[in-house]
């Protein structure tokens, strides 16, 4: 019997060797993909190639990208890395990592650096350039991590307000103006809702797409902050960010701007409309939406609505400070533990060249990261939206743009978790500064709690703050601290 039972071992591992013999390569076949010119496949000898595995998003843009790398750098190529995004982590811990990996934000490339996941790009981004002085300046922090930089852009975007002029015009109602305020916003979202109600349509002024997105770039607007110089205590109490949460109540729940969850909910019940304020939109069931450039991308999707009836006007005003967002950006970084470290900083160069900066202005995919393709709006038309002054306003949010801070006490998935509910429990009807005091008293919480847990954030409190850890530092005269 045991002879018996050997022998189907033996057949299986035959089987199962043979089946793998004449099983495609996965990462070759997209390389050879790449190849769709009979001279030039003759010419590239794929198994002599440099293959590089990129973890980003499935856009068909990154197919044409990975075109361009291998025709502009003999001897390199690029493949979308097929492994499961949610568990980057484990794999790059285990060694089965992506050579080049997408940060969907500053605080998701500080995520990963403090994993200890990506390679410091600092002694190699001025010689290569890739540094900061290589895209935006409004892009700098944002590369950066405690001085450090971990990442270079894919391409940047910051929010600016896309409106549909065929809606204006049916309402009879004015186009939004730059330097509009959002009490101004709030008192035209009051006329768009009673007119399409008096011509019997339902039209929601503004679609709201991604809401934690919206109360940032209103902390921005207000000039308000997530921690003190520091990072050792949180800003969500002060009156500025009270007052961006509050403007957000006031558009959601008085002027109604913004569909609250109820409507939204309603809105997803009735099919066609479409739950997500992208789908509101795109179906010319919303007048407005604040998003950034890389939306134009989504416009041969949807051929019903005609790119010549949309235009752009810069977010409105909080009070009489200027209007400002936060500046955004999907960066590569690099793993720390790629076997090939040279050929994907030659991606990162890709990133910053002419080449690639060209294919982010012609598909529509945000801003390219080489500024001098974005100098106004004439360098960024496109098929899609052939129209100059429609793409300035995006310049324009970009330049007057700045970066959320972070703090290196507190995990960054904990704050952006704590933003989320704070934005939530305002829809559901909580005081606005209730809730801020409350997420500041967590954020400082969690923050004493990391340094009497952590001799390294214990080590950066002394470099910061210049004075020795003590378990109760936050009772002391220290400028910033807080006396309880």
């Amino acid at each position: 019997m045991q002879y018996i039972f050997l022998g189907i071992l033996v057949i299986c591992g035959l089987m199962w060797a043979a089946a793998q013999l004449t099983l495609e390569d996965p990462v070759r076949r997209a390389v050879e993909r790449q190849i769709d010119d009979a001279d030039r496949a003759e010419a590239i000898d794929v198994d002599a190639l440099t293959v590089l595995t990129w973890s980003t998003d499935p856009n068909p843009a990154r197919r044409v990208q990975s075109e361009v790398f291998l025709e502009h750098y003999p001897g390199l190529a690029v493949v979308r890395d097929p492994g499961d995004m949610t568990k980057l982590i484990v794999r790059a811990a285990t060694g089965t990592g992506p050579d080049i990996i997408d940060t969907w934000s500053a605080a998701h490339m500080a995520t990963l650096v403090e994993a200890g996941i990506l390679l410091d790009l600092t002694p190699y981004a001025e010689q290569m350039g890739i540094g900061p002085d290589a895209t935006y300046p409004a892009m700098a922090d944002g590369l950066m991590y405690e001085g450090r930089q971990y990442r270079f852009p894919c391409n940047v975007w910051a929010s600016t307000v896309i409106y549909n002029k065929r809606l204006f015009d049916e309402l009879n109602l004015p186009y939004p103006q730059p330097e509009w305020t959002y009490e101004q916003l709030g008192e035209l979202a009051v006329q768009i809702r009673e007119r399409s109600a008096a011509q019997g349509r339902r039209i929601i002024p503004v679609a709201n797409w991604e809401n934690t997105i919206f109360f940032e770039d209103l902390l921005a607007g207000h000039g308000a902050t997530l921690f003190d110089a520091d990072g050792l205590r949180s800003t969500l109490d002060h009156p500025e960010a009270i007052a961006a949460l509050q403007t957000y109540q006031r558009l959601m729940f008085h002027h109604r701007a913004l569909p609250p969850p109820a409507e939204m909910a309603s809105l997803a019940s009735q099919g066609g409309w479409g739950a997500g304020g992208l789908n509101l939109f795109f179906s010319e069931r919303a007048a407005m939406i604040f998003i950034g450039r890389w939306v134009t991308v989504m416009l041969p999707d949807h051929p019903d609505l005609d790119p010549a009836n949309l235009a752009t006007v810069t977010v409105p005003r909080a009070g009489n400070r200027p209007p400002q967002v936060v500046g955004r950006a999907r960066g590569a970084a690099i793993n720390a533990a790629s076997p090939n470290r040279e050929a994907a900083l030659a991606f990162l160069q890709y990133l910053a060249s002419e080449e690639y900066g060209q294919l982010i202005v012609n598909d529509g995919d945000g801003l390219p990261p080489n500024p001098n393709l974005a100098r106004d709006g004439d360098d960024l038309t496109n098929t899609l939206v052939p129209e100059a002054g429609f793409h300035d306003a995006f310049i324009t949010a970009l330049e007057t743009s700045r970066s959320l801070d972070l703090s290196p006490f507190i995990e960054i998935g904990t704050t952006e978790r704590i933003l989320r509910d704070a934005v939530e429990y305002v829809e559901n009807g909580r005081d606005p500064e209730t809730v801020l005091h409350a997420a500041a008293d967590e954020i400082n919480q969690r923050i004493r709690q990391n340094l009497r847990r952590r001799p390294d954030l214990q080590r950066k409190f002394e470099q910061v703050t210049g004075q020795p850890y003590t378990e109760r530092w936050w009772t002391s005269d220290r400028p910033g601290s807080v006396v309880q």
